[in-house]
């Protein structure tokens, strides 16, 4: 038995296992020297996983070696959908997916602006410059945009305010509805917390009206003792207007809306509201597009002051200091051809008699607040 046991085949097969065993053990002390590649999800056909090197090419060169394991860390400890959004630098002909832009510290920052928007968007390219350029006129110093999805050239239109520092665009690859929405927004709180003080998570369809002010930032300054602001809709139809004429204002032309009190229950009303919230005061998860929890001790009001509880709709709709213009039907071939396609993708129906009814209601009153401010905006357009 003895003689069996110290064959040459005995001592090979230990040999072998001795050696993988000692490969192994290498191995795992090794990667205590050498950082993890870092790996990136599948989009759009990108499939990678980036050394150091291929990470400097692609913008990490801004990160210092402490941060880019920091950035490797937080890549391995956070699962899906939290790195499925992309911040990209890109012009129409390339596109280049880069992890630079995030803020990759533990350490708290200081704040960069004092007014921010975040908003996700699905072939809204026609209309973004306006909706940019509007809500820079009225003092918003950066926008966290993210993509979804889109097919259009919102490339193009966004390249120029990429390149100037005003736009994050983040490509979003959650597919389904309300989730997309909601893990685009509590990404954009959690990247905007240390860089501005007020944040407002808008549509592109929505327009911040102030009433008493030419800025968003002045009026926020009576609101120093608050930490959200939940901001009524005014829904406006679609003024009976074709199609834009080209080059034209949409909120020049629409100027045709709901009701300024208007509540159904057939339907949505001016009840709902949108925030505009201090990020670095929101308690996670986000469970809604339209108000935010907040953490213990802060408040949420109307555009008045007076205090309300944060939900998707308020008892009284308050626009004496200001509205969110909704222009949610744009015009009637934005609705016919875009709107309703979109609305029937996530479960809601527009018979006939619907749509009729929503036509004639979106007709309903004039509404001329927002046109203050053209004569500058088209200035700047």
């Amino acid at each position: 038995m003895f003689r069996y046991l110290f064959t040459n085949r005995f001592i090979k097969i230990s040999v072998c296992l001795i050696l993988l065993a000692s490969l192994a053990f290498g191995a795992k002390k090794a990667r205590r020297f050498f950082p993890a590649p870092i790996p990136t999800p599948k989009m759009g056909g990108l499939e990678v996983r980036m050394t150091e090197a291929d990470a400097t090419k692609a913008g990490i060169q801004k990160l210092n070696a402490s941060e880019l394991n920091h950035l490797n860390q937080w890549l391995a400890d956070h699962p899906p959908p939290l790195f499925y959004g992309m911040p990209v630098v890109n012009s129409p002909e390339e596109l280049k997916w880069v992890y630079a832009t995030r803020n990759l510290n533990n350490s708290e920052q200081k704040q960069d602006y004092e007014l921010s928007i975040g908003a996700i968007i699905q072939n809204e390219a026609d209309y973004l410059k306006e909706w940019i350029e509007y809500h820079k006129l009225l003092g918003v110093q950066h926008f966290w945009i993210y993509n979804h999805l889109s097919t259009d050239h919102y490339l193009e239109v966004l390249e120029p305010y990429i390149r100037s520092g005003e736009v994050e665009l983040i490509e979003w690859m959650v597919k389904k509805y309300p989730a997309c929405q909601m893990t685009a927004y509590e990404d954009c709180i959690k990247l905007a917390t240390h860089r501005t003080e007020w944040l407002a998570l808008i549509d592109v369809d929505e327009f911040l009206v102030p009433h008493e002010h030419d800025s968003m930032r002045s009026f926020l300054k009576d609101f120093a003792d608050s930490s959200q602001i939940l901001v009524n809709w005014q829904i406006f139809g679609t003024s009976n207007i074709q199609s834009l004429p080209k080059g034209s204002l949409l909120i020049e032309h629409l100027t045709y809306k709901f009701p300024t009190q208007f509540v159904s229950n057939k339907w949505n009303g001016n009840q709902f509201v949108k925030a505009i919230v201090k990020p670095a005061h929101v308690s996670f998860p986000v469970i809604s597009s339209h108000y935010y929890n907040l953490l213990p001790g802060y408040a949420t009001v109307n555009g008045s002051k007076k205090p309300v509880t944060p939900s998707t709709t308020v008892a009284e709709i308050d626009v004496e200091k200001i509205q969110l213009n909704h222009y949610w039907f744009r015009t009637l071939d934005f609705f016919y051809d875009v709107k309703i396609g979109r609305r029937n993708g996530v479960g809601e129906k527009y018979p006939a008699e619907t749509v009729k009814w929503l036509l004639e209601m979106g007709q309903a009153e004039q509404d001329f607040t927002i046109q203050k401010f053209i004569p500058k905006l088209k200035e700047d357009l």
